[in-house]
């Protein structure tokens, strides 16, 4: 058995050999071609195990390997060597750890993120990675990390500014604007009527639209003559048909308010006229009324008109 002072005298030797990079060379050279058995392989891990690098050895190590890709024929022998052999279950969840302390850092994720941008992969790789995946659904707590990490992702401002730079780029591109318009119509299109509404749903809850003054000017008059009659939901509580109504009354009766604006010599088209969407909406088994916004100039007016459509 060496004494450690022996260890250390013939370490600091090999290190000051080492750092010599001709030596380096000559002897990557010596070794070019030869191949380890697996005895000796077995021994050399036996060694290892339990043995940590120290973090200025893992400095050095990356520092001498920085800004150096391996050649195509470097990466064809260690796609030869590795062929065949399989990490222990151990081992998997060793990387897996490590892996994932790494990634818990946003600066981390965001650093492989630019690293990775702009790399196409080739089709071979793509097919390959889809028939590895196939059949290989994702636990739903997979998931869910997933979808946690993404968030955080992406508010840090720095994933903010460059997706605002690629989505930029992207759309000064005349040919990307086609296709992407035209798949969103295509997949607007494709959706069933029941679908469509939803999603309008959504978007106008998520809006968190409030009555304007001449909308809350009626709803002030249905709740003094029609208490809990008639409920505001121009907010998009209600979707027929992919149209908005502005007031409901539970049933199939429904009220719009039109602004003098735009829907009188500004109407976009017939269904923004009053005959127009009385006619929409009497399609899907709703009665209509539309009341105009000059019209509540005359409140008396409008409730008669109210009073006639409720009866």
């Amino acid at each position: 058995m060496l004494s450690e002072e022996h260890k250390q005298k013939i370490s600091q030797s090999l290190k000051l050999h080492f750092s010599n990079p001709a030596n380096r060379q000559k002897r990557s050279l010596a070794l070019l071609g030869r191949l380890v058995s697996d005895e000796t392989r077995a021994k050399i891990s036996k060694i290892h195990t339990g043995m940590k690098a120290s973090d200025e050895a893992k400095v050095n190590m990356r520092l001498s390997h920085l800004g150096k890709s391996l050649s195509e024929e470097h990466k064809a022998n260690i796609g030869i060597a590795s062929k065949g052999r399989y990490h222990t279950v151990e081992s998997k969840a060793k990387m897996s750890k490590v892996t994932k302390q790494y990634f818990a850092n946003p600066t981390n994720r965001l650093k492989q993120s630019k690293a990775c941008s702009g790399i196409p992969k080739s089709e071979e790789h793509k097919k390959k990675l889809s028939e590895a995946l196939k059949g290989k659904p994702l636990p739903v707590a997979t998931k869910l990390k997933i979808s946690k990490s993404m968030k955080i992702l992406r508010n840090t401002s720095e994933c903010k500014e460059m997706q605002s730079k690629i989505t930029k780029e992207l759309w000064e591109n005349s040919e990307y604007r086609k296709v992407i318009i035209k798949a969103r119509l295509q997949a607007w299109a494709d959706l069933s009527p029941q679908n469509r509404n939803k999603r309008i749903q959504a978007a106008m809850l998520g809006m968190h639209i409030k009555p304007n003054k001449p909308e809350q000017q009626l709803q002030i008059l249905l709740d003094e003559f029609y208490p809990n009659q008639w409920e505001f939901v121009g907010d998009g509580k209600l979707i027929i048909g992919g149209k908005n109504p502005d007031f409901w009354n539970g049933d199939h009766r429904v009220i719009e308010l039109f602004g003098d604006y735009w829907h009188g010599k500004r109407a976009r088209n017939y269904g923004e006229t009053e005959e127009g969407r009385i006619v929409f909406f009497k399609q899907y088994g709703y009665k209509c009324l539309v009341i105009w916004e000059h019209e509540l100039k005359n409140c008396n007016n409008v409730m008669v008109r109210i009073r006639d459509f409720n009866n």
